[in-house]
């Protein structure tokens, strides 16, 4: 019933099942998976993260780890403790070396640490298991921006970045409509 009530973004009244499933099964990590992410998209990130955290106790290698790990980072994301996320998505990496999506949120995490080398070859892992992957495009581009001297972004005679429009182009056309400030700036002549 509580999964049924998340899905339907009921999210109140999903917690009051999962923690009547938990006091039935005190160690039935899933359950405390699901009621953390109702608690997070409740925004009690206090609570999310006890019983994530908790869920670390019972399993710090299968799939619920995983879980646990990818709700913790998105988690710190939002609270904007970057390095805090950056931390969970390197153990949920370390688990799930192949999680594209994963690669991606860390690599978010690092451009807004302002490391766009390590966020580009992040987004670089994203895209290697998910070559469609728009959003890791979109910023691997951007990142690739921000390495470029101010000097050449200001050069009125710019034809074009070549190796970051490639990018923001590829992204538009895939419809991300974010870039395209970016390609006004630094692509309109790559065409």
């Amino acid at each position: 019933m509580g999964f049924a009530l998340n899905g339907q973004g009921k999210h109140s009244e999903a917690i009051t099942f999962f923690t009547e499933a938990i006091r039935i099964d005190p160690m039935d990590p899933k359950t405390y998976l699901d009621r953390g992410a109702a608690y997070a998209r409740s925004r009690k990130n206090a609570d999310a993260i006890k019983d994530f955290q908790y869920v670390l106790t019972l399993d710090s290698i299968s799939d619920q780890a995983q879980a646990a790990y990818y709700w913790l980072g998105r988690i710190a994301d939002a609270e904007r403790d970057h390095e805090l996320a950056l931390e969970y998505y390197t153990k949920l990496l370390q688990l799930a070396p192949a999680d594209f999506e994963a690669y991606y949120l860390r690599g978010t995490a690092k451009s807004n640490l302002m490391d766009s080398e390590g966020a580009i070859e992040d987004f670089d892992m994203a895209l290697k298991y998910k070559p469609d992957y728009m959003e890791a495009l979109a910023n691997r581009g951007v990142c690739k921006i921000n390495l470029v001297p101010m000097s050449t972004k200001q050069d009125k005679d710019l034809d074009c970045l070549d190796d970051p429009c490639e990018d923001l182009l590829k992204a538009k056309a895939m419809g991300d409509t974010s870039v395209e400030d970016m390609i006004y700036l630094y692509c309109k002549r790559c065409r």
